[in-house]
Parts: C-alpha cells; sequence; structure tokens
C-alpha cells in the first residue's frame, strides 16, 4: 500500500510505501501520529463500507 499525503495539518508532503513493517521515525510534531492514523482509517473506512453493504 502505497499513500501520498499533501498540506494535511503538519505534514507538508509525504510519499511513503506502507509495509507489514513501517518504523516513523522523526522529531516531535512532525506528523508521524497524523500519517499513523490515515493509515490505519485508510485500511478500516473500506472494510467499514463493505460490511455495510
Amino acid at each position: 500500500m502505497r499513500i501520498t499525503v499533501e498540506h494535511f495539518g503538519p505534514i507538508v508532503h509525504a510519499d511513503i510505501e506502507v509495509k507489514p513493517l513501517t518504523l516513523l521515525i522523526g522529531r516531535e510534531a512532525t506528523g508521524k501520529s497524523t500519517l499513523a492514523k490515515l493509515v490505519y482509517f485508510g485500511q478500516a473506512i473500506p472494510e467499514l463500507i463493505l460490511a455495510n453493504y
């Protein structure tokens, strides 16, 4: 899975290939948690939508 983020919260630009083990390392307030949440919801939302049909 690849995720590209532009101008979202503290993230100016990110283009990351998410693998089974992906580590987010960096300074405080650079968007690591924001990116982790985007990855989580990006995977969960399609499953939730399909579960309701």
